[in-house]
């Protein structure tokens, strides 16, 4: 999965223990950026390893960060 497209966007995480977290994505922990795989997925106050996700969707409400790019999100 590209968890990328979710960059800026408000999105609901649930867990494979079924815990929901909610919040706007803001930054990515690549394993490679050249090869662009993500390892955990930081929204809000929470970093979560995608091993342990069972299903990441936008919020219904959600709300994208205004003048955030991608570029922005990567960290080194």
């Amino acid at each position: 999965m590209d968890y990328t497209q979710f960059a800026g966007l408000k999105v609901r995480i649930t867990t494979k223990d079924n815990e929901v977290y909610e919040g706007i994505v803001w930054g990515f922990q690549f394993e490679n950026e050249i090869v662009g795989n993500v390892l955990e997925v930081w929204i809000e106050d929470f970093v979560i390893d995608v091993a342990d996700i069972s299903s990441i969707e936008e919020s219904k409400e959600s709300s994208s960060i205004p003048g955030l790019g991608f570029g922005d999100l990567s960290q080194n």
